[in-house]
């Protein structure tokens, strides 16, 4: 099979999936409705308990907990095509501003040793160089061949939202456990939501320090204003010194220059 087969088989795999997941939303609806008469399609999706998933159950469902290599490879397809990540960043490490020098080193060996090592907290104020970090060491780990996740904070809420939304379809939140790095830009600039926000980014973090797997977050926030803002659990999960090394930003404003 060539690639284009291959894509071709992946997605018509990934169809038949996301069908029978509606017949099984559609039998389950049935049989509801055949206990009360009156119910319609958005009560039972309200009400049904499948139709409001757990963030401690549903949400850690995903291929690699399975063994289930093909299942992987299709969601690794999948999440790539849902990143869309292009940045005009470099892929490398080289002609840094002297004053990016000592840091670039540190990320280009950090690079090396990937996917061992531990996570990256990089915090500082607006400009400074954050992103675009994370842009070149989104480059040069797809140039060697590793699945890189880019998303916003807000983003990720926003996957959360239609995670909820849509019946229990764990397409939405696979990407961000089978993904080989996942960078979540801008962490505290998202709208924090009852229910959804801070237990699903616990989920995900906490899921993906379980299961020994690199995120890098970028954050305005410093530390004091990190737990003010989020659950002790994501604080401790995210600043940990056993799986994390926090980076500060503290440079001019690199896009004032």
């Amino acid at each position: 099979m060539n690639k284009n087969q291959i894509l071709s088989q992946i997605k018509s795999e990934m169809a038949a999936e996301e069908n029978e997941r509606l017949a099984r939303r559609d039998e389950a609806f049935f049989k509801a409705l055949a206990l009360n008469k009156k119910l319609t399609r958005h009560e039972f999706n309200k009400n049904h308990p499948a139709a409001t998933p757990s963030a401690q159950a549903s949400l850690t469902r995903h291929p690699s907990k399975e063994g289930n290599q093909v299942l992987k490879q299709r969601y690794t397809q999948k999440l790539i095509e849902q990143s869309g990540f292009k940045s005009k960043a470099p892929s490398n490490f080289k002609n840094p501003k002297p004053e990016f020098k000592n840091l670039y080193t540190q990320f280009d060996n950090w690079c090396k040793k990937f996917p061992t090592g531990k996570n990256l907290v990089l915090h500082g104020p607006a400009g400074t160089g954050k992103t675009y970090s994370t842009h070149i060491i989104a480059n040069v780990l797809m140039e060697q061949g590793f699945s890189v996740l880019f998303i916003t904070a807000f983003g990720l809420v926003e996957r959360f939202k239609k995670y909820v939304q849509s019946f229990n379809d764990e397409t939405q939140t696979d990407a961000l456990f089978e993904c080989d790095l996942l960078i979540i830009d801008d962490l505290g600039v998202e709208p924090i939501i009852k229910n959804i926000s801070q237990e699903y980014l616990y989920n995900v973090i906490n899921e993906r320090l379980v299961n020994d797997m690199r995120f890098i977050i970028t954050t305005n926030l410093d530390e004091p204003a990190l737990k003010q803002r989020y659950d002790q659990r994501i604080v401790s999960r995210v600043l940990s010194k056993e799986s994390s090394v926090v980076i500060e930003f503290n440079s001019k404003d690199l896009r004032l220059s």
